[in-house]
């Protein structure tokens, strides 16, 4: 028997399906009942309404791509390509999840818009994402040789949010299906602004 998670991840996976195809005013409860293989009742027991159930897709989404970003940040070596690489694997991840809610984007952005998005982006991901910048350029101090001045104006936290705003910056770029190109020397630019001095 399926315990509680997997029923709902099954209701968020078909809810997902429809609403990157038809967007969320064409999709209903029933629809998204019918695809996930469950009763409308199932449906209400754990979700309130279809906004609810929008809402529950989009913070899985926007979990899923923290997620995927550390995975591919944790298989660097060096403090700049972990930086570089997050940069990247962010917006490139970002642009494909663009892609995928295209229809949504494009016709319904009174339930899909920047604000809305980085609002529950920074909601779901800002505390831990400026945790894990701040403790990729701990450990480009600890076993790189970078020298942060934690007690002056250039310290840790000065960096992490700066890396942290210019990040947003991009992300904002991508949203208005803008900016990405060239992502890679981008990056590279960045990092290198950045550490510019450190070592």
């Amino acid at each position: 028997m399926k315990n509680e998670e997997e029923v709902k991840d099954e209701i968020l996976a078909a809810a997902r399906e429809l609403i990157q195809q038809y967007g969320i005013d064409k999709t209903t409860m029933r629809d998204v009942a019918r695809v996930a293989s469950k009763g409308k009742s199932t449906l209400y027991y754990y979700f309130k309404n279809k906004e609810e159930i929008f809402d529950a897709v989009i913070r899985d989404e926007h979990d899923e791509l923290y997620l995927k970003v550390k995975k591919a940040v944790d298989s660097e070596d060096t403090m700049e390509e972990k930086l570089k690489t997050y940069l990247i694997s962010k917006i490139t991840t970002l642009v494909q999840k663009r892609k995928q809610y295209a229809f949504l984007i494009e016709n319904e952005s009174h339930h899909f818009n920047i604000k809305n998005f980085f609002t529950l982006s920074f909601e779901v991901n800002g505390e831990r994402e400026l945790a894990f910048i701040r403790s990729i350029l701990l450990d480009g101090a600890k076993n790189e040789g970078y020298n942060f001045d934690v007690s002056g104006v250039i310290g840790i936290d000065v960096l992490s949010d700066a890396f942290m705003t210019y990040l947003r910056g991009v992300e904002i770029e991508v949203s208005l299906n803008r900016g990405f190109e060239s992502i890679n020397e981008k990056a590279d630019l960045m990092v290198k602004i950045l550490l510019k001095g450190l070592k």
